[in-house]
């Protein structure tokens, strides 16, 4: 059976609409969905829908809500990648394949050492909630990552955890291998991990996020580009 995104809003107590154009363009043209058919819904909650259409035009698709199911969250890490802004077009590799590995949610910031200029023009923000939509979808994860967007690295600093962890390189004094502050991490634990962009992060970074409880981290491995190396982190904490 199919597995659609649905958004709370879009759905009452026994049935509900999906507007959003580009699903139904999927449920029409794609999967060429027609009245009477059933399909799974999820809103990012964790609730899963079955469903069935009632009707179905080029604007949107009506169904009625036959069951529905509640599922608690996985009884693992709930992880916060903290993403330095990279150059652009990675920013949608990122989140796509941390919300696969199982991250919770971004906060995506601007480090010193970002490149060119952000654009959080807020088209550009229901983008990115689109694409953890779809991931979530594709992975069939019933919870949707949430999205928040900083001018700095000062609203990363004073997200709240019971772990916290900054991405430096090997050669940086003080730092720990990943796997030994993964050690202490137990499920239900919230965690926050923070990955620089291209270049990596300064010193200045480093030392106030060391200031405010954080600890440096490194991985045992080849150098890595940024998108891969928040994947890389990610799996590594969450599993």
């Amino acid at each position: 059976m199919h597995r659609i995104y649905v958004s709370p809003d879009e759905l009452n107590d026994n049935s509900g609409i999906i507007s959003d154009p580009q699903t139904v363009y999927y449920l029409g043209s794609v999967l060429r969905i027609r009245v009477g058919e059933n399909i799974e819904l999820f809103d990012g909650l964790g609730n899963l829908f079955n469903a069935q259409v009632t009707k179905a035009t080029k604007r949107e698709v009506e169904f009625s809500i036959s069951a529905s199911t509640f599922f608690d969250r996985p009884n693992s890490p709930t992880l916060i990648l903290a993403q330095a802004r990279p150059k652009a077009g990675k920013i949608d590799d990122i989140l796509r394949m941390n919300t696969e590995v199982g991250v919770s949610a971004f906060i995506v910031f601007e480090a010193e050492r970002s490149q060119g200029k952000p654009d959080n023009h807020p088209d550009k923000i229901v983008r990115k909630n689109k694409i953890l939509q779809e991931a979530s979808r594709q992975s069939e994860r019933l919870y949707v990552p949430e999205l928040a967007i900083a001018d700095d690295i000062v609203k990363v600093l004073n997200t709240k955890a019971d772990h916290k962890a900054v991405l430096v390189s090997r050669e940086h004094e003080g730092s720990v291998d990943i796997a030994k502050f993964k050690e202490s991490i137990q499920n239900q634990d919230r965690v926050i991990a923070m990955v620089g962009p291209e270049g990596g992060f300064s010193q200045t970074e480093i030392g106030k996020a060391v200031a405010t409880g954080y600890v440096p981290i490194h991985l045992d491995l080849p150098i890595m580009r940024t998108e891969t190396a928040g994947v890389v982190v990610s799996g590594i904490l969450m599993y």
